[in-house]
């Protein structure tokens, strides 16, 4: 039986998510997300076969924050 995923996928991209926020999408890559996470890319590439898939999601999540802050305006 394979060890249990210590690191969620919300995780991941809560912080890329900060990633993106302090360097843009640009620095948005395994190892800085494993460097924020202190942990190795293995994680990251468990939960996502790409990074593509990863920055898609972050995308996602980016764009609901803004349309979250929008309708408390």
């Amino acid at each position: 039986m394979p060890p249990k995923v210590k690191v969620t996928k919300e995780e991941i991209i809560a912080a890329a998510l900060e990633i993106l926020r302090q360097k843009g999408m640009e620095a948005v890559n395994a190892r800085a997300v494993a460097a924020a996470l202190g942990c190795s890319t293995q994680p990251i590439f468990s939960n996502y076969s790409s990074m593509g898939a990863l920055q898609h999601d972050v995308l996602a999540a980016g764009y609901e924050i803004g349309r979250a802050s929008c309708r408390e305006r």
